[in-house]
């Protein structure tokens, strides 16, 4: 009788999604951070509508429902895949065309992170237009038509929501404290948030594709709240704003075909890195989730994140992007490690040129997957970055809320940054530029077919959980659910920790710390993913870190 009680004072306490189960589908499925966006994008499927115009629906609900990383005032990268083709798009945030180099040495500190100084262009709208554009088969109305109903509607405030807006409560704008509070006190969990003003936006936006977010009502809303804010972002730089389709980085790793997000992320890059390490090593010959591959693991990731000093924006950098992952640096890298005690290389020999550390991507960020019947796939992240709702600037007529992406670059030069790092010159500040993320969504083939798309969130560790999940999907014979629940672990190079989670067995902490490694315990990102099952029936799974949902018919 006891542990009937104990477990049902455990499911009291744990927040929604700490249950999570997977979920299948032979015809669609749709991975997202909240319920109400994943039954809104099987809605669509069930249409007829492609994964394209299932990933409008999903986004744009998340837009409604998870406002604090969903925004339109956003940005993301996708990877997508239709008629066997995987093409990557970039609809990140960009600096503003009065942005400078030494903008942040002459502002106060923290002007990076909170109002209107810290807003890059948004480009979620453009990016979901373009997808449409491309690869939609319902109308770009139809698609929208979920969230605006939610919007006008009301949905119940659930208790990741009502945290997240009690923390930055006395960081919003005005606008921002009046549509999150009920009588000047921030939403409580049960509490129901309606939004006439953001569902105005939308029905300007259904009604006149991305034109209705960069051009007019909605766009003078946006640059009239900043330059109240005190920012620089203005209508000039949301006109001249767009979306950029790229090729995806590719490579050939355990037999299978891996397509990953090329800069301006450095996710791709390192994800190849350190699977092709891993496949050098052998992993899979050790016993998954044991001391000795954590421990290997670890030396692994410490020597990828060496090299993302090297990356930035393309447009504006010279990187040798190849030579990250190139089988001759994996050979020299692995000499460097050895597999009973932890061990440090000399930085000078594996110097490309001028680096430096660059800023850490925020952990505000989130990641749906959507597969249709006709295995057609989108894998995509999107942010507002580093706090709660972004820059906490909420816009005055339509509330919609507003990234703090500026602080993704070297914001001060020469500076240690709030890690006690000092930045290097690849990722400073320049007008139109991208600056560097973390995002890594990614898409996996098996004999020229789709066999497995995934993706996270959570700044630097995303590149970290998308490597562990991928590695225990390919080399265990594990369930994705589980692989995606399982503990996981995060070494960024600086600085020298293990990050670890509390589910980490203590025999497992205890080997690693006399193997040499210092230990630190943290959350290691949100994964979603889909997986195609032998009997060709779709899995998804959703990160139980965090609220969630999944949906599959």
């Amino acid at each position: 009788m006891m542990k009937y009680f104990i477990l049902i004072c455990l499911t009291l306490t744990l927040e929604p999604g700490a249950f999570a189960r997977p979920t299948f589908g032979k015809n669609g499925l749709v991975v997202s951070a909240n319920d109400l966006a994943s039954q809104a994008g099987i809605a669509t499927l069930k249409k007829g509508g492609t994964a394209a115009d299932a990933a409008v629906t999903t986004a744009f609900v998340l837009a409604v429902t998870r406002p604090y990383y969903g925004s339109l005032g956003g940005g993301g990268l996708m990877l997508t895949r239709f008629n066997n083709e995987v093409l990557a798009l970039d609809h990140r945030e960009r600096a503003p065309h009065k942005a400078t180099v030494d903008m942040y040495l002459k502002a106060p500190k923290g002007a990076s992170l909170t109002g209107g100084l810290a807003i890059g262009i948004p480009g979620n709208v453009r990016g979901l237009f373009e997808l449409h554009k491309k690869f939609g088969k319902l109308s770009w109305s139809e698609d929208i038509q979920a969230a605006v109903t939610l919007a006008k509607n009301g949905f119940m405030v659930t208790g990741e929501m009502a945290r997240m807006i009690k923390e930055t409560f006395n960081d919003f704008s005005a606008q921002g404290k009046k549509i999150f509070s009920n009588d000047s006190k921030p939403f409580h969990v049960g509490d129901t948030l309606k939004q006439p003003q953001l569902a105005e936006a939308l029905e300007i936006i259904q009604r006149n594709g991305a034109d209705g977010f960069y051009k007019g009502p909605v766009a003078d809303d946006i640059a009239q709240t900043i330059k109240h804010e005190h920012g620089i972002l203005d209508s000039q730089d949301l006109k001249k704003y767009e979306a950029h389709w790229m090729k995806p980085l590719k490579q050939d790793i355990f037999d299978i075909k891996i397509y990953s997000m090329p800069p301006p992320s450095s996710g791709g890059a390192l994800l190849f890195s350190e699977l092709k390490m891993a496949e050098a090593l052998k992993i899979q010959n050790l016993k998954p989730y044991g001391q000795d591959e954590f421990h290997l693991l670890a030396e692994i990731m410490n020597r990828a994140f060496f090299d993302r000093q090297y990356l930035a924006d393309p447009k504006y950098t010279t990187i040798p992007i190849d030579e990250i992952y190139r089988d001759s640096r994996i050979q020299k890298w692995i000499k460097t490690i050895n597999r009973g005690k932890k061990t440090s290389f000399d930085p000078k020999d594996f110097d490309l040129g001028e680096g430096g550390i660059s800023s850490n991507e925020g952990w505000h960020t989130t990641h749906y997957v959507i597969i249709d019947k006709w295995q057609n796939v989108v894998s995509a992240t999107t942010t507002l970055n580093n706090d709660e709702f972004g820059s906490g600037v909420v816009t005055e007529k339509y509330g919609i809320a507003l990234n703090d992406t500026m602080d993704d670059f070297t914001t001060r030069p020469g500076e240690p940054n709030m890690f006690g790092l000092t930045q290097g010159k690849a990722n400073i500040i320049a007008p139109g530029k991208t600056p560097l993320s973390c995002m890594t969504p990614t898409i996996i083939e098996k004999n020229g077919k789709f066999w497995m798309a995934l993706g996270a969130s959570g700044g630097p560790r995303i590149i970290s959980a998308v490597f562990q999940v991928t590695l225990r999907s390919l080399t265990t014979s594990f369930s994705l659910d589980q692989i995606v629940q399982a503990p996981r672990i995060h070494h960024q190079w600086k600085p020298d920790k293990v990050f670890f989670e509390a589910t980490l067995s203590p025999d497992t902490q205890e080997a690693l710390t006399k193997k040499g490694h210092f230990l630190a315990e943290i959350p290691i990102a949100r994964v979603h993913a889909i997986k195609i099952t032998p009997d060709g029936e779709y899995e998804g799974a959703f990160d139980s870190r965090g609220e969630g949902g999944a949906a599959g018919y």
